[in-house]
């Protein structure tokens, strides 16, 4: 039997407006590249804009809702800065709630001038071009490490690890990024002579694409899995409802109709059992009628 909690249906309407609204930033990014031109400065502003937007968002879904972290598909056991804690009592979880998130914020730091020199390391100009390679290093940051770090916590690397699944929102999102900002610089080299082949505009594009593959995916896998849920619990309903009636007009009948069966000793069984049945369906929201309801010389029509 399904049952669904009045307090998990919010969940994942938020993450589907998440990834909505992620699609919606990475596409309306590519376009305002367009729209620009290409023109650089333009670009890099609206790529600095776009990785804070991203991060914000992420920020923003895990103090409102700490328990998105474990609703990703396919499991997800880590917590993030906003429902973390150390040790018991709630001066403490405060303490360490406000130490996660210096933390978090650290790491994220580290991740992005890691990137920064990793990039220099695979041919990136260090002095030069430095603002372009900065941009792209926050980019990257933003998409594949600062927001595992917010929905998982500081410990979300060996979380990663430990589950070495990519079916899951923080590991497929990073992968996503970088295989995207990988392939992205494929046409740099190449003598087409357009504006969007300046460093770092191709693996930034490429970073993104990645960003809105990967929401897209979510999206539709998080679809598939509430419309699954939603017709098992439509059918679970329509099978107790149907098993109810049944057992309801048996009774009935039986009781006035018939006059075969004991009250004393029919009563007592089925209204244990009208009871179970009962809170089985207001679970799952769903009106029957109380035996209390029908008069007693009411009679089923034949």
């Amino acid at each position: 039997m399904v049952s669904v909690a009045a307090r998990d249906q919010p969940l994942p309407i938020l993450l589907i407006c998440k990834y909505l609204l992620s699609l919606v930033l990475g596409l309306g990014l590519l376009l305002t590249l367009v729209q620009s031109e290409f023109e650089l400065q333009a670009c890099l502003r609206a790529l600095r804009i776009y990785s804070l937007a991203v991060v914000g968002v992420q920020v923003a879904l895990q103090r409102v809702v700490p328990e998105a972290s474990a609703l990703h598909q396919g499991g997800g056991s880590g917590e993030g800065y906003g429902s973390a804690g150390f040790g018991k009592g709630k001066a403490r979880n405060k303490a360490g709630k406000l130490v996660d998130f210096f933390l978090v914020v650290i790491l994220s730091i580290f991740s992005v001038c890691l990137t920064h020199v990793v990039t220099v390391l695979y041919g990136a100009y260090l002095i030069e071009n430095i603002e372009e390679t900065f941009t792209f290093s926050i980019l990257v940051a933003s998409l594949a490490f600062v927001r595992p770090l917010v929905t998982l916590g500081p410990g979300a690397l060996g979380v990663i690890i430990e589950r070495a699944s990519f079916e899951e929102e923080p590991e497929l999102q990073c992968l996503s990024a970088l295989v995207g900002a990988w392939f992205g610089a494929l046409p740099i080299p190449l003598d087409w002579d357009t504006p969007w082949q300046v460093w770092p505009l191709t693996c930034c594009i490429g970073a993104v694409i990645g960003e809105v593959g990967a929401s897209a995916y979510l999206l539709s896998k998080l679809y598939k899995v509430v419309d699954l849920k939603k017709n098992n619990v439509s059918k679970d309903c329509q099978e107790l409802k149907s098993l109810y009636d049944n057992c309801f007009n048996q009774w009935y009948s039986e009781k006035f109709l018939r006059g075969v069966l004991d009250d004393s000793t029919c009563e007592p069984v089925f209204k244990q059992y009208q009871s179970c049945v009962q809170e089985a369906l207001k679970k799952l929201k769903i009106e029957i009628p109380k035996i209390e309801e029908i008069p007693s010389e009411e009679k089923p029509k034949e």
